[in-house]
């Protein structure tokens, strides 16, 4: 007996040890990827090349106008100029992190930039993915819709074939991520149109607009203003799922609601639905929008319906709204026959609106 407790406590030391051993190769060899990729982004070299075609070499940019930048972009890592063999400026290399996370967290992207203010290279230089999934966010088939795009538009992430230059097409199933590393470009862009492009109006770098958002999401709307800074911080601080927050207005300029833009507390089918919620001053549900959408054609996306949306005007942020079978409490909606995963996302969402009301708002 105790040769055999003896043998199972030998056996055990060894695997908890082979364990610890591939677990700290692993990590090392994790942080050595990381250590040859932050020298290379430093270096220059091939590096350069990757970012603007004939580049050779990195020089840095004037340490005062980094520092204004880093002062006024919270997301800025660095910026250098790129050079040829001959010392002929090419355009600029922008390190910016994504201004909205990924699925996986931070990601960090090098953005080449040419003095014809052309989007001409990108390299990855932090991504946290699902591999296979968000990962996918360096394929050519989605990164290379940016290549070869005039740095002067805020690109936006839609689901469907793209139409207009500033549209891109996101990766089936990894909208976060592509929403994700999309704004680390639009980030680089602004900061790039902003500091180096002398040819600049300073009215390039605008949010598409969202036509009629406004009174779709609160009728009598006039317009919506984004709320106290110092708010949306202590928000998105504590709500993980939390993207925007903006103030109604009627014509008098007199507060309305509000209308709150969050992703879905609750995974659907495929992946989180985002969607802008328009709320009266008292927490009531005025109206909603889809804002991103991965779920099946016909089918998860009927979430988007007028008929299942309706359910939740009148709603109040005193209920938890339950999509059910058959409806029959106030704070009960009917569900989406064979659209259950969906429409309980959906659901997620308009809750997190009233959460946020809750804790925030009223």
């Amino acid at each position: 007996m105790k040769n055999e407790v003896l043998r199972l406590g030998v056996t055990l030391f060894l695997i908890t040890s082979i364990a610890a051993g591939i677990l700290a190769f692993s990590n090392n060899l994790t942080a050595d990827k990381i250590k040859e990729v932050e020298e290379a982004a430093s270096k220059g070299g091939d590096v350069a090349g990757e970012l603007i075609p004939g580049g050779a070499k990195f020089e840095d940019i004037d340490n005062e106008i980094k520092e204004t930048i880093l002062s006024e972009n919270e997301q800025f890592t660095d910026a250098v100029k790129i050079l040829d063999n001959s010392d002929n400026l090419l355009g600029y290399g922008i390190r910016t992190f994504a201004p909205t996370k990924g699925y996986g967290g931070d990601m960090e992207l090098f953005v080449g930039i040419s003095t014809d203010h052309e989007i001409t290279g990108l390299k990855t230089l932090l991504l946290q993915e699902t591999p296979g999934l968000g990962t996918n966010v360096e394929n050519d088939s989605f990164k290379g819709q940016f290549v070869g795009k005039n740095a002067d538009v805020i690109f936006s992430v839609i689901k469907t074939t793209p139409a207009e230059e500033s549209e891109i097409s996101a990766v089936s199933g990894a909208t976060i991520s592509s929403l994700s590393f999309t704004s680390a470009i639009n980030n680089a862009v602004l900061i790039y149109d902003t500091y180096f492009n002398e040819e600049s109006s300073g009215e390039l770098i605008e949010e598409p607009e969202e036509a009629d958002i406004d009174t779709a999401l609160i009728p009598g709307a006039a317009k919506l203003e984004a709320a106290e800074e110092e708010l949306i911080t202590s928000i998105a601080s504590e709500n993980d799922q939390f993207v925007d927050l903006k103030k109604a207005y009627n014509d008098s300029d007199e507060l309305i609601g509000y209308a709150i833009r969050t992703w879905s507390t609750v995974e659907g089918f495929y992946d989180h639905i985002e969607v802008y919620v328009g709320l009266s001053l008292n927490g009531e549900v005025l109206g909603m929008a889809v804002m991103t959408i991965s779920e099946t054609p016909g089918l998860g996306t009927s979430v988007e319906k007028a008929d299942f949306q309706e359910q939740f005007i009148g709603k109040n942020a005193s209920m938890e709204i339950k999509p059910v079978g058959a409806a029959a409490a106030d704070d009960e909606i009917n569900t989406i026959t064979g659209a259950t995963y969906s429409a309980v996302s959906f659901t997620s969402a308009i809750n997190n609106a009233l959460k946020i009301y809750n804790d925030y708002l009223q």
